[in-house]
């Protein structure tokens, strides 16, 4: 009965390690937002990463130079919820439109870039439990409101009960 009940929480761990660590390439979610929404972001970072040498054919300067790359996690709600991702190198946009929306942010960890949520705060709230320790919204916030005409391909999903469905992908005019 003892080898029993040991098989069984061996197996019980085992299962659980298992379910933290799925769909996310090897890395546990040590964040504050819902596994489903890290699993996503974590799959768009990972299609369009930061660069980290110049963009040979613009010639365009890498992070931590002139552009403030940061992933934008945007939550509206129309016709139906919608939770768009992208790659933004001009940072934050800090303007907010609606009395409804807020912006949460910046959350990073070892797999996550930095990534930073706007919109709706009712809908948002379904996502992330808590807000960061850390904000650092504004060392991703332009002085100037100088325009970045670079847009990298955005990730549209909708949301069915508790899942995000890949919608569809913007185009941009860099990335894949």
């Amino acid at each position: 009965m003892k080898i029993f009940k040991l098989l069984f929480l061996c197996v019980w761990l085992l299962s659980c390690d298992q379910k933290t660590k799925e769909n996310n390439h090897d890395c546990e979610n040590l964040t504050v937002i819902t596994d489903e929404l890290y699993n996503v972001v974590l799959n768009y970072q990972k299609s369009n990463p930061i660069p980290k040498k110049e963009i040979d054919s613009l010639n365009l300067p890498v992070a931590g130079s002139l552009f403030k790359y940061i992933y934008e996690v945007e939550f509206t709600d129309q016709k139906e919820t919608l939770v768009t991702i992208c790659l933004r190198p001009n940072g934050v946009r800090s303007n907010l439109e609606n009395p409804n929306d807020k912006l949460h942010g910046v959350f990073a960890g070892s797999c996550l870039k930095p990534t930073y949520f706007r919109g709706n705060k009712n809908l948002m709230n379904n996502f992330i439990k808590a807000n960061p320790v850390d904000n650092n919204l504004p060392k991703f916030q332009y002085e100037s409101n100088d325009r970045v005409d670079i847009f990298y391909v955005c990730y549209i999903y909708i949301l069915v009960g508790n899942k995000l469905i890949l919608k569809e992908k913007t185009k941009g005019n860099i990335g894949h």
